[in-house]
């Protein structure tokens, strides 16, 4: 009896060592994270030859896209999108194409945005991905891992250790690890230094950097597929813990939203997918999302928990409150969750949404002025393109009550090319880590190279560097001309997009009244030649001459505006570009005031204020880089104010941006002075010259240091309203 009970105990003592003894797993390259950038990385490195291992936090992959519900993709400039990223979404598109037909409903939504495929249903995401990953020879994936620790020998990485579902450890080794994550979890347990939060504007000198340096990253959500199919509808349920009070600043933005709209940013036509779904990018909950990034699991999924509840509980409200205007609580109720979506999640996405959380200080650090006037790298391994789009960071209490959201921002930007460096961290940190996602950048460069297709772009760069390294050193010496040369022969997109840029000189610098002044058109980096030329010389938005070097005498002495568009064989027309030549030497004359705060006339005698603008770059043309409008929304509230103090006086002609047929027919334009009554015209911004796009507004008389207002509303309009610049023009001097 006690050698039978003896022999149990042993057998129970073995089989506990044996549960107990960690499994072990290698590969050349072991990819942290299952996002797209993860699927691209693994699946790139294994087409160089080398054994590849993905590890998923989750059961399924696919982050955001097809986890997270993010499945009307912002693209940005579509030009930009090539490799693995353009392949997945033209994958998604023929997928509904081979399914329901060419001319389906289901093939029109989903081929219907920028880019064909841009628009999806999740499931249909992670079923590419996974036809990638298992047609993929080499690479095995790793499902349900919870990364614990990372050890390193030196400044290389050698092993990290993970949990399992059952608890059981796996010890995962392998010659070069890429970290995938959108938390930058691996990076962070391997030391690698990283920064949470944004950055003072003095650090790096920032135009759009914050006042000081904080932990603040943007505002999380979920992003909720729904569905208005009654067939495959599910009621929202309100969450045990509702509360329509933390709700009490989105209800008062809803009361003022045009019904019509349905309800905007919730239910808005650009974001419908296929099979009667919709991507609902619902309102985010800021600050308590601080802590993210830099949490134990175990309190992330406390997080994640809340904003699921917060999610639930908008819509639950949307669709019952009474405080809701009935054009917008009718239809929400006809949306609710999809049965054929998330079915072992409750049908919720599965993914939240991480906007941001740690950023690598790596061996070059991404800013904004790498996407501005710098936006060429000789390293480049993708390409960046949509707007500098923070959502809001917090929210600061107000009389009113439920506060005013702080930190947002929206800037376009023109096509920019992503150098490799951004990938590595410090050499002396980590040799052998790339980080596709949480990239070495500042909270601003972030706000917009943030988007899904550049992640893939970038894993797709991380998983055939991976293997470069296996022959190198260290990540660090990679052939770069090499690794561009394997990226392009796999379809990537490694320089920006050429267009025509219009850019130009004079000589002399000074002349006199009457001298002849010849202009001439500077080429610029990567733009394209110019075949034809238009001349704006007295400054009134028409051409007037035509040549590529025209020579002119100018009567006035005075700073005197002229502005200059190209046109390359294409066709492709040049934003407008404008210079004020000083004749005799003169700064007073003719003024123009730019929205985005242009240098082109600095002074510190001009402002603007904006109140309910937004900003856009598709519809040229426009001075700089974007111009400012009013969404055809909110009107009535939506205004620009364009002021200048006049050095010179004598009579002005005044002009406002106009040009295009979706534009406001009966614009008005106040111009107020310090010592007149002020005069309101209505204008037609639909009207115009197509290559400097201004409209005339009137000739006023002004007095010398008299400060002017240009005042643009869009008071009962019914048209977009654009306010990209003011100009005035000296006609007279006295």
């Amino acid at each position: 009896m006690q050698k039978s009970l003896t022999m149990v105990l042993m057998g129970s003592y073995l089989a506990i060592c044996a549960w107990a003894e960690p499994r072990t797993v290698e590969a050349d390259v072991v990819i942290y994270g299952s996002t797209p950038a993860g699927v691209t990385a693994a699946v790139a490195a294994a087409d160089q030859g080398v054994s590849v291992l993905l590890v998923s936090e989750g059961l399924h992959v696919g982050g955001m896209i097809a986890q997270g519900g993010l499945t009307a993709s912002d693209i940005g400039n579509a030009e930009t999108v090539g490799g693995m990223a353009e392949k997945f979404f033209r994958t998604v598109y023929q997928h509904y194409v081979d399914t329901y037909g060419e001319d389906s409903p289901q093939a029109k939504v989903s081929g219907g945005g920028d880019f064909p495929g841009e628009r999806l249903e999740p499931k249909v995401g992670e079923m590419v991905f996974d036809r990638w990953l298992q047609a993929a020879r080499g690479v095995q994936v790793e499902r349900g891992l919870e990364l614990r620790s990372v050890d390193r020998d030196g400044a290389r990485l050698r092993e990290a250790r993970f949990m399992a579902g059952d608890g059981a450890e796996v010890r995962i080794t392998g010659r070069v690890f890429i970290d995938a994550t959108y938390t930058g979890d691996l990076m962070a347990a391997a030391k690698v230094s990283y920064r949470i939060g944004r950055e003072a504007r003095s650090e790096y000198l920032e135009p759009l950097g914050y006042d000081h340096t904080d932990a603040g990253v943007m505002g999380y959500n979920y992003r909720v597929t729904l569905t208005d199919d009654p067939a495959n509808r599910l009621p929202i349920v309100k969450p045990a813990n509702y509360d329509p009070a933390r709700y009490a600043h989105e209800v008062r933005r809803l009361q003022v939203i045009r019904p019509q709209q349905l309800m905007g940013p919730v239910f808005r036509t650009y974001w419908r997918l296929p099979n009667n779904k919709q991507d609902s990018n619902l309102p985010d909950l800021t600050d308590v999302c601080w802590e993210y990034p830099d949490a134990t699991p175990a309190r992330r999924r406390e997080i994640e928990a809340e904003y699921r509840d917060y999610a639930l509980g908008f819509l639950y409200l949307l669709q019952n409150d009474p405080s809701i205007p009935a054009g917008i609580r009718e239809p929400s109720r006809e949306w609710g969750l999809p049965r054929d979506e998330f079915e072992d999640n409750g049908n919720f996405p599965r993914q939240i949404y991480v906007r941001e959380a740690r950023r690598m200080l790596g061996d070059y650090v991404l800013t904004q002025h790498d996407l501005t006037e710098h936006r060429f790298k000789s390293d480049a391994v993708a390409l960046g393109s949509y707007a500098i789009d923070s959502h809001r960071v917090t929210r600061r209490p107000d009389r009113i009550g439920p506060g005013t959201n702080m930190g947002s921002l929206f800037e376009p930007v023109r096509p920019y090319e992503i150098p490799y460096r951004v990938l590595l961290p410090q050499r002396d940190q980590a040799e052998n880590l790339l980080v596709p996602v949480c990239v070495s950048s500042t909270h601003v460069a972030w706000c917009s190279l943030r988007m899904e297709p550049v992640f893939m772009m970038l894993g797709e760069a991380a998983g055939v560097a991976a293997a470069m390294s296996l022959d190198a050193p260290a990540v660090h010496d990679v052939s770069v001309d090499e690794l561009r040369e394997r990226l392009a022969g796999r379809g990537a997109k490694l320089s920006a997009p050429e267009e025509p840029r219009a850019d130009f000189s004079w000589t002399p610098q000074t002349p006199r009244v009457g001298e002849k002044v010849r202009l001439h058109y500077r080429a610029s980096e990567r733009a394209t030649e110019p075949v034809n030329y238009f001349w704006d010389i007295d400054g009134d938005g028409r051409p007037d001459r035509r040549e590529s070097s025209p020579e002119v005498t100018f009567d006035l002495a005075k700073s005197t505006l002229v502005s200059l568009v190209v046109e390359d064989a294409r066709g492709a027309r040049s934003n407008p570009s404008a210079h004020a030549i000083p004749v005799e030497g003169a700064r007073g004359g003719d003024r123009q005031l730019d929205m985005e705060a242009s240098t082109l006339v600095p002074a510190p005698d001009v402002a603007v204020t904006t109140v309910l603008t937004t900003k856009s770059n598709d519809r040229p043309p426009f001075y700089g880089v974007s111009y400012s409008h009013d969404r055809n929304d909110f009107k009535g509230r939506g205004v620009a104010g364009f002021h200048f103090t006049v050095e010179v006086g004598g009579r002005y002609r005044v002009f406002v941006s106009g040009f295009g047929p979706e534009r406001s027919t009966h614009t008005p334009v106040k111009v107020s002075t310090t010592h007149q009554a002020s005069v309101t015209k209505i204008v037609d911004q639909s009207q115009g010259d197509p290559h400097f796009g201004l409209v005339a507004v009137g000739e006023f008389d002004f007095a010398a240091g008299e400060k002017v207002s240009i005042d643009v509303s869009n008071e009962g309009t019914t048209r977009t309203v654009v306010y990209d610049i003011a100009r005035l023009v000296l006609i007279a001097p006295r």
